[in-house]
């Protein structure tokens, strides 16, 4: 097998990194419909069904010409006897959650074993009509299960045991909404039909305005969140294009990752063929790989692993094509492919965050720049962990608080970008290490305070002065040495312009003036 260079560089990290984020960019933003509706679902992917949804005892003899659609197993038998939990519509709850209700009836087809019918009991205690609006979401765990569905958690139809109940589409909120109203002094039980769903779903029973205004409200996080992920990398990227230096490359990468999942966990690509193979977690966890193997190189250009161990970066690429590798398989449906990406990135995250701040107290100034994002990012993903747990409930709000922490990172990290520093070299980085080997102490000077205090050195060697003209205070500074050459003393000081052009030749001053103005 040749050993060559250009076989060496298809398999490194810089490569697959790109190549895979830019691929994944290319054919991933002409499929985004970022004009829709992010907060509810499209209607690409849904049943085409329409109107009230019919009682199971008249389900059997509908005609499939008006539009309506006739499952190949009916709904099953609805107990009239209410049970201890039943949802009462007329509290005065915004938002009723109503997860813990849902009791599994049967599952309609062993071929698709997400979805199933479900069955809750509801009463209106009320002397008033009681309407809801019933919507599903994303349970927190869906994304970590170990097989997670091939789509989101659907309404797709609903049925009452009476026909006291109305029960309609709410299109205004979604293909999958359904509204019903209740009568006043009322009980009844539904059949729920879901699709995309594990043990069991997530369904909120919402009042019209308060779904309305949490409408309102995700539509403008999402807007938000997305336009700082979609500055941050536009900024890294034009820095990238219009410099040579590595992290800023990297950090474009990184952020363009970010970016695609953000977009993925905002349902953008719900209804295009890039979550076919495994649905739009696979899409996820595909995405997050990537933001894991461009930030590893991008750690490593801020301080070099090498300086601690002299392999470690062949190693750090060797585990990030790894995390690329259990990405894919993850974006092809894979068991637990997405669950140890989502683990990985966890681990990822805390080992970066810890190992930047370590190499700020050396005295690495890129580090102390990059580390507070790191921190964040290591925050966001502990906190989206034990989110995942179920033991922070439901959560409507979480995620796009979540994304906006992530998108503060970002921004800090397209920031730091523009910030023009010499990366270290290993053998300052390890001459660094030595010196606070065996203490805890923060380091009062930097790399880039060396560097400057001996280029500083250098033009005092080389007797040469330094001045630094305020264009908009017109004071110049002029260093010690440039002081003692035009005799003014020992020591730095400040001039007013008008006083410095006195010490300037004629025909200097000039040509000095004339540059000033051009």
């Amino acid at each position: 097998m040749p050993q060559g260079p250009v076989f060496k560089g298809l398999f490194s990290l810089p490569f697959v990194t790109h190549m895979a984020v830019a691929g994944f960019v290319a054919v991933a933003l002409p499929n985004s419909a970022i004009g829709q509706e992010i907060p509810t679902e499209s209607a690409a992917s849904e049943p085409n069904i329409g109107g009230e949804i019919l009682l199971p005892e008249t389900r059997q003899d509908t005609p499939t010409s008006n539009n309506v659609e006739v499952t190949d197993a009916p709904p099953p038998e609805i107990n009239d006897e209410l049970p201890s939990s039943v949802a009462d519509i007329a509290s005065g709850q915004a938002v009723i959650d109503m997860s813990s209700a849902l009791a599994v009836s049967r599952v309609s087809d062993p071929a698709e074993p997400g979805a199933a019918w479900f069955t809750v009991y509801i009463k209106n205690t009320g002397d008033a009509l009681g309407t809801r609006v019933l919507h599903a979401f994303d349970p927190p765990i869906a994304g970590v299960s170990i097989t997670p569905p091939h789509r989101r958690p659907t309404l797709l139809e609903v049925a009452g045991s009476d026909g006291a109940v109305i029960i309609e589409r709410a299109e205004a909120f979604g293909v999958n909404a359904f509204r019903i109203i209740v009568p006043p002094a009322h009980e009844s039980a539904l059949a729920l039909h879901f699709d995309g769903v594990g043990p069991a779903p997530t369904l909120f029973a919402w009042t019209e305005s308060a779904l309305v205004a949490h409408n309102r409200q995700i539509s403008l996080l999402v807007g938000t969140i997305g336009g700082l992920f979609a500055a941050a990398m536009a900024f890294a990227g034009g820095a990238a294009a219009f410099g040579g230096r590595p992290f800023v490359k990297w950090s474009a990468l990184f952020l363009g990752a970010l970016l695609m999942a953000f977009l993925t966990s905002s349902r953008v690509f719900d209804d295009s063929w890039l979550t076919y193979f495994g649905g739009p977690y696979g899409l996820f966890a595909l995405a997050l790989s990537l933001a894991v193997a461009a930030g590893s190189r991008l750690v490593d250009h801020v301080a070099s692993f090498e300086a601690f161990w002299s392999p470690a970066r062949e190693w750090a690429d060797r585990l990030a094509i790894v995390v690329i590798v259990f990405g894919l398989a993850a974006w092809f449906g894979t068991p637990g492919a997405g669950l140890l990406v989502r683990i990985l990135t966890v681990f990822a995250a805390a080992a970066a965050a810890g190992y930047l701040t370590h190499c700020g107290r050396l005295g690495v100034a890129g580090a102390r720049r990059v580390a507070p994002a790191a921190t964040i990012f290591a925050l966001v993903t502990a906190v989206a962990a034990f989110r995942a747990t179920g033991l922070m409930g439901a959560g409507v709000m979480a995620h796009s608080v979540i994304a906006g922490f992530s998108a503060v990172g970002a921004v800090l990290i397209a920031l730091t970008g523009a910030v023009a520093s010499a990366e270290p070299t290993v053998a300052r980085l390890r001459a660094m290490r030595r010196v606070h080997l065996n203490d805890d102490v923060q380091a009062t000077t930097t790399d880039e305070i060396i560097a400057e205090s001996r280029e500083h050195a250098a033009v005092i060697a080389s007797h040469q002065g330094i001045f630094d003209l305020d264009l908009d205070s017109n004071l110049l500074a002029l260093s010690a040495e440039a002081a003692r050459i035009l005799g003014l003393g020992q020591r730095a000081m400040e001039l007013k312009h008008t006083v410095w052009l006195r010490y300037l030749l004629p025909d200097d001053r000039e040509v000095y003036l004339q540059a000033l103005s051009s």
